[in-house]
């Protein structure tokens, strides 16, 4: 009688017949590699060798445990093995994590490993299994925290279970799928759905990866919305050996990220590279490459480095396009048809003063294009087009989100905006503002005066916050928040102090100055006499290395507020602490690295 062959499955795992691919997972805004994600792969030769039919096989063979734990072991060994910076992601599904073994092992192979640390490993629960057992995931996931692992949520909106797991995990990451990425620059409803995924990871403290980007467009839908990580053949294809850093194509999410999520846009992100030509080059050769290439629509003439102008396209063309014109024109030097009215601004110009300076010019038109220098050296050109475009989309982030009383920035860019400033290792400190005694005040003379008061405070603080380096938010209420990065932040901050101190008078009648403040009920209701209103500041000065994103930024700033208020009346604290509390006690989360 011949011997029962033996499973496939259970012989691949008894032979260990797999291998692991690497698919880089891009931190955009910073451009570089935040971390990898792990493959397997069954034997090349056979129909094995497709991750899903090797998976869908294992689960009817009952050996999806012993074959994920396999895939666990060659993944952190190959790991290790290439010295890959950043962090593994590793697929897990759910009924393998909930088992206890399973995270035995997988705890073990991580000790195991020697180079790489929990803190390094992030589980990434794929939905495309059926999930009823809300609790024990919950649970498991829980415990390997506790541990130092973070928790990813894979292809939501393609899996079983979609926002429910996604309230009930709570994870670090959740990765968008593919589906609605693909085209996503075309599609106006898979943006909103990008958005609103994005908004509501901001409140759970969890980060958005985008999948499947494939397309340079799709890169810079995705970046123009704000997304931080990324994923997709694009940026890097899953191989055995992975890509150390990032191709040319992921410069474009450094340059079409909104605002760089915050910051104010400079002609520098708009500039682009264009052919250039000398002073003397022949008008006919540059006639001849302009009709070469019709997406030319102007040619900077450049000598030594220094920008002389521009050629116009149509210009040039028009002029050669009369009678004897090349005999005439033809061995002329360029730089006798050089634009006088050619715009050059140095990278540095902010966008509004660069639209001030070309929509006074009076011959400039929407198809010109502009010259960007660096100290006076030629950089690379601008369009009109593109400048007006992401006004645009500067305006329109900023009414959506803009605070109706005072008009400034709300909470959403300030968020973005304090995450750029950690991504790009920027030094900067943060101040909150709180006013003291608002509540009886408001009781008192009415929310009509109490909104007076705020809008008050509001102009103060423009007034007095550099508009090229700092980023005022209103936050809600009473509560302004100031990023600063200019250097005189202290001198500044008591600026707004011992403006406010003297401007609050105005608020108040005769009476009420006289007796120093006002008479109201507190919370008990009991009749209480309340000082003149004051300003508590709390300052920090966050250290990028240990806070990961606005939300541990915002506490230490909070803090710090309410230091500011228990000393009282028109005060400022600035806090000793740089990074979050569990951080201070040593707990397993590291430096952000320079990988990732």
């Amino acid at each position: 009688m011949a011997p029962t062959p033996e499973n496939p499955i259970r012989e691949l795992i008894n032979r260990r017949a797999v291998s692991v691919v690497f698919q880089p997972i891009a931190d955009l805004p910073a451009g570089r590699i935040y971390g990898y994600e792990a493959a397997i792969r069954g034997p090349a030769d056979g129909p094995l060798h497709n991750p899903s039919t090797l998976f869908l096989s294992a689960l009817q063979a009952n050996l999806l445990l012993p074959l994920e734990c396999l895939c666990i072991e060659v993944h952190c060994r190959r790991f290790v093995e290439l010295d890959l910076p950043g962090k593994l992601f590793l697929n897990v599904s759910p009924p393998s994590l909930i088992d206890p073994e399973f995270r035995a092992r997988l705890r073990d192979t991580v000790a195991r490993s020697g180079a790489i640390g929990p803190e390094r490993v992030v589980i990434e629960i794929t939905e495309q299994y059926p999930l009823d057992d809300y609790e024990g995931i919950r649970a498991a996931a829980a415990e390997m925290r506790e541990y130092g692992y973070r928790i990813a949520l894979d292809d939501l909106g393609a899996g079983y279970a979609g926002l429910r797991i996604w309230s009930e995990l709570k994870p670090d990451f959740v990765k968008i799928d593919r589906h609605f990425v693909e085209n996503i620059h075309e599609d106006t409803v898979k943006q909103d759905f990008v958005r609103s995924i994005m908004d509501i990871g901001r409140g759970l403290n969890c980060s958005a990866v985008a999948e499947g980007i494939e397309t340079t467009e799709e890169l810079a839908a995705l970046c123009r919305l704000g997304i931080g990580l990324g994923q997709g053949f694009l940026l890097g294809m899953p191989r055995p050996a992975p890509i150390l850093s990032l191709p040319s194509s992921a410069a474009i999410a450094q340059s079409e990220t909104p605002a760089r999520a915050g910051l104010k846009l400079t002609a520098g992100d708009l500039v682009r590279p264009a052919p250039t030509v000398p002073p003397d080059r022949h008008a006919e050769q540059v006639v001849d490459q302009f009709r070469a290439d019709r997406t030319l629509l102007a040619i900077p003439v450049v000598e030594n480095g220094a920008p002389l102008g521009l050629v116009q396209r149509q210009e040039l063309l028009d002029l050669f396009s009369a009678r004897y014109a090349r005999e005439l024109h033809g061995r002329r030097a360029i730089g006798n048809f050089v634009n006088a009215q050619s715009i050059a601004v140095e990278e540095a110009t902010p966008l509004d003063e660069v639209s001030r300076l070309i929509t006074e010019h009076p011959e400039q038109e929407l198809t010109h294009t502009f010259l960007v220098t660096r100290s006076g050296r030629y950089l690379g050109v601008g369009k009109t087009l593109a400048l007006l475009r992401r006004i645009t989309e500067q305006q329109i982030v900023t009414a959506r989100y803009s605070n109706p009383l005072t008009l400034l920035p709300g909470g959403v860019p300030l968020c973005e905006h304090v995450d750029s400033l950690l991504a790009g290792r920027e030094d900067f400190r943060m101040a909150y503002f709180d006013l003291n005694f608002f509540k009886p005040y408001n009781d008192v003379y009415g929310y009509a005066s109490g909104d007076m008061v705020i809008r008050m405070l509001g102009e103060i603080l423009r007034r007095h916050a550099d508009t090229r380096l700092d980023f005022l938010g209103h936050i809600g209420g009473d509560d302004f928040v100031l990023v600063l990065r200019s250097p005189d932040w202290s001198a500044r901050c008591q600026k707004i102090i011992a403006d406010f101190a003297a401007g609050i008078r105005g608020y108040y009648p005769e009476d009420a100055l006289r007796a120093g403040g006002i008479v109201s009920e507190d919370r008990r209701g009991n009749a209480q006499h309340f000082p003149l209103l004051s300003l508590a500041v709390g300052i920090v000065h966050p250290d990028p290395a240990f806070c990961r994103s606005h939300n541990e930024v915002s506490a230490l700033a909070a803090e710090a507020k309410h230091e500011a208020k228990k000393v009282g009346g028109n005060s400022i604290f600035v806090s000793r602490r740089r990074q979050p509390a569990e951080a201070v006690a040593g707990d397993s989360r590291e430096p952000r690295a320079a990988a990732g």
